[in-house]
């Protein structure tokens, strides 16, 4: 309906009318003027009955006033039922009499009972009431008037007012529509929705089954999820304890209809969590569903969390049940904690003199007896002597003390326990043990006393030889005879020249271990050659230098001055006996400086056999002054970046640390002694020969040369000047290896490789000696020589 002014009924309008409207839908009507003055979007009722039966509707129609419908005047009902889901307010239609006014007691209490009946019959047609019955009043609840029929009828009547509201009205969601018209009088219709089922909508006729996953309690609008930690399995479920508890091992988010088994790392311990939870680092879930993780095996470990399977530790290394890391080795490994590779373990097999227990670290290493290393914190072992019997001052274990010293023998301590802790003792190396110095004076008289006897012994025995005495007694005369005729042999046979080379050969091989940091092969062998090391055997036999008050420095001073004290002594000596017989002469012809001479060149023979003899065994112990031995300390970490630690000591007195101020002093004196002998002493052999190579080239000897003849009598004319030359050779052999740095050992042998084949061809060569024997021999012991340095390069070559 549209108009400019007034618009009345967009669907149906009655004026005056009766109207009755049966199964009828008036829906999406509109009553609509420019002045909003349009009423009655689905009805307008301007008087007269109009009667909505059968389930009528009148839905989603639009005016200003009266959306559904607008009653101005007249009668609108609607007789129940009404459509299944609907409802209206109810009133069961009757006639309203007036209330019975009798005087008569009896007379009004029949009246009241005919009420009821009388209010279900109605006025005839000229409105006078059934006999018997108070006339009607004037305000009645239904039109029954205009249609009797609806006498005794359950209707609503509608006000007379405009109306927006839908009609007949909607039964409320979570509650059923029903046909029965009692049912139809309120929002809550034929009541809520059963239990285990929902009407979702409003005028519902039907439930819905409640799904899996959700329960519907009475009266439900929609399903309500079962809980966390539960599920539902099942339609129908009416209440929250209708669902079923989430099992351990699984979960159940709300609305679940079956239970999540926990995926394989993860587990629930009950029902109660909505979600997994991850196993701890060191502990797995193998399958699905675990309610609980296992912890890892010994062997095995785990450094993640919420894994499925342990790891296998790697071959060598160990746990413990529920480890995250092995942290164990097996036996046969150990572990180093500063390594930058926690997890692995090393193999000990391939470190000698150790053995690894099961759980080993680096610090719990047993070393084996026999081997020591210096501290808890490195794995570089080092192999100890072994004296008589087998016996060794390193007793092994696992405890390192300090400094190593927690793996010597009682009485034993230092690097390779080879101090000794009792200070007036010295280590034997022959025995490896430790040996009481004695009485240091009553040592040091018999060495002096010793000298002086020997000196003497000597001088008698050549003076007798040389001499022309003769005793009384037979056998004493037979035995000088023998000794003359015995030196007379030596004197043709060349025996001087072929001892010489003897006594080389020996101090070259004896320096051979020292030098070349090489183990002889045979003990006999190894002590026949130490034998040959004069310094060691004056110093072993007489006073060992760890029993010297002053240490290293005063052995080091008794080692390279005693012969040049000695030769002073004899010197002397020789003097005052020449000054002795200057006395018996003439007072005429008596020369003190002539007497002086005498005495020198007497003793000359002597001092250069004593610097023969000694000068290799002085310079090496001077050399050794600058040899010191390193030992790993501790194998550094990854904090320090794996610098490794050394502590170095001196190759002969490992009791004086490298880097101490008693070592310094000790050094910066053996370089001063370089002058004494290793320069020294050629210096002074080649400057005797210069000073009489006339005499001795020319074969015109005076006293000098013939004093000096130790060093040119071998050699033919042209070679006077070879024995400095031999003894640098010897020097180079021995001495100058020792200035290559420690752990270069091999670059010293090729040294003194090179060394002996240059001898070797230049020998072959020059053919420097008068006898041919003697030039074979020396050609034989420089290529033994070479041979020996080829061995021992080999020897060397197959460490690395």
């Amino acid at each position: 309906a549209n108009g400019t002014k007034y618009a009345e009924g967009g669907g149906v309008l009655g004026v005056s009318a009766n109207i009755s409207l049966t199964n009828s839908t008036v829906a999406h009507c509109v009553a609509n003027s420019t002045d909003h003055g349009a009423s009655g979007g689905g009805l307008h009722v301007d008087g007269g009955f109009v009667t909505l039966t059968g389930g009528s509707f009148i839905r989603n129609c639009t005016a200003d006033v009266g959306a559904a419908l607008q009653i101005v005047a007249g009668v609108v009902t609607y007789p129940f039922p009404t459509a299944v889901g609907y409802w209206l307010p109810q009133t069961e239609c009757r006639v309203y009499r007036e209330a019975c006014q009798q005087t008569n007691p009896g007379e009004q209490r029949q009246c009241n009972a005919r009420r009821d009946n009388c209010s279900a019959q109605p006025d005839d047609t000229n409105g006078t009431a059934p006999a018997g019955c108070q006339p009607a009043s004037a305000v009645q609840p239904c039109a029954w008037k205009n249609d009797k029929s609806l006498l005794l009828k359950l209707m609503y009547q509608l006000p007379v007012q405009p109306h927006d509201q839908d009609l007949p009205f909607a039964c409320i969601a979570g509650y059923l529509g029903s046909p029965a018209e009692l049912n139809q009088s309120s929002p809550f219709c034929a009541g809520p929705c059963p239990a285990g089922t929902f009407c979702e909508a409003e005028a519902s006729t039907a439930t819905t089954v409640c799904p899996v996953g959700s329960f519907c309690p009475t009266g439900s609008i929609r399903p309500r999820l079962c809980p966390s930690a539960t599920f539902g399995n099942a339609t129908g479920l009416k209440s929250e304890q209708d669902c079923t508890a989430c099992p351990r091992g699984h979960t159940c988010t709300a609305g679940s209809s079956a239970p999540t088994p926990c995926p394989a790392g993860l587990f629930a311990a009950n029902g109660s969590f909505d979600r997994c939870e991850e196993c701890d680092a060191g502990s797995v879930a193998n399958d699905t569903g675990a309610w609980k993780c296992e912890l890892c095996k010994e062997g095995e470990y785990q450094p993640l969390r919420g894994m499925s399977e342990c790891r296998v530790c790697p071959r060598g290394s160990s746990s413990i049940e529920g480890a995250t890391t092995c942290a164990l080795c097996e036996n046969g490994f150990y572990k180093n904690p500063n390594s930058d590779a926690e997890d692995d373990c090393s193999d000990c097999s391939t470190v000698d003199g150790i053995a690894c227990p099961r759980n080993t670290t680096l610090s719990t290493i047993d070393i084996r007896q026999g081997y020591w290393r210096h501290s808890a914190s490195t794995k570089v072992v080092y192999e100890c002597r072994s004296g008589d019997n087998g016996r060794t001052p390193c007793a092994g274990g696992k405890n390192a003390g300090t400094n190593g010293d927690g793996y010597c023998a009682i009485g034993h301590k230092g690097p390779v326990c080879e101090l000794c802790t009792d200070g007036n003792a010295y280590f034997e190396e022959s025995s490896a043990r430790c040996i009481d110095c004695g009485n240091i004076v009553t040592n040091v008289i018999a060495l002096v006393t010793a000298a002086i006897v020997v000196v003497l012994l000597i001088a008698a025995a050549v003076s007798l030889v040389r001499g022309s005495w003769q005793p009384r007694n037979a056998v004493a005369a037979q035995a000088l005879a023998r000794a003359r005729r015995f030196s007379q042999v030596w004197l043709q046979l060349g025996m001087q020249s072929k001892v010489k080379q003897a006594i080389g050969l020996y101090q070259v091989i004896a320096a051979i271990p020292t030098v070349f940091n090489v183990t002889l092969p045979d003990e006999s062998y190894a002590k026949w050659v130490n034998a040959l090391s004069w310094p060691t055997f004056i110093d072993s036999v007489f006073l060992p230098g760890e029993c010297y008050t002053g240490g290293y420095f005063a052995l080091l001073l008794s080692s390279a001055l005693w012969p040049i004290g000695l030769i002073f002594v004899v010197t002397a000596a020789s003097i005052a006996w020449e000054s002795v017989r200057e006395l018996q002469s003439v007072p005429q012809v008596r020369s003190w400086r002539g007497a002086a001479v005498h005495g020198v060149g007497r003793a000359l023979p002597f001092a250069l056999f004593l610097t023969f003899l000694c000068v290799i065994s002085a310079s090496t112990r001077i050399f050794k002054t600058f040899l010191c031995d390193s030992f790993v300390f501790d194998d550094g970490s990854a904090a320090n970046d794996f610098n490794t630690a050394y502590h170095e000591y001196l190759h002969d007195d490992y009791s004086l640390e490298c880097n101490s101020s008693e070592y310094m002093r000790s050094r910066n004196w053996a370089y001063a002694l370089i002058a004494f002998w290793p320069a020294g002493v050629p210096l002074l052999y080649a400057t005797m020969l210069a000073a009489n190579r006339k005499a001795i080239s020319k074969r015109v000897p005076n006293e000098l040369s013939r004093s000096i003849g130790f060093l040119h009598r071998d050699y033919k004319h042209q070679f006077f000047w070879w024995e400095p030359i031999e003894l640098l050779r010897k020097l180079c052999l021995t001495d100058v290896p020792l200035l290559i740095g420690t752990g270069q050992e091999t670059a010293r042998v090729i040294l003194a490789l090179l060394v002996s084949l240059v001898a070797l061809v230049t020998h072959f060569v020059l053919q420097p000696f008068k006898r041919g024997v003697d030039n074979w021999l020396s050609t034989f012991i420089n290529f033994a020589l070479t041979l020996i340095y080829l061995t021992v390069l080999l020897i060397k070559g197959s460490c690395f």
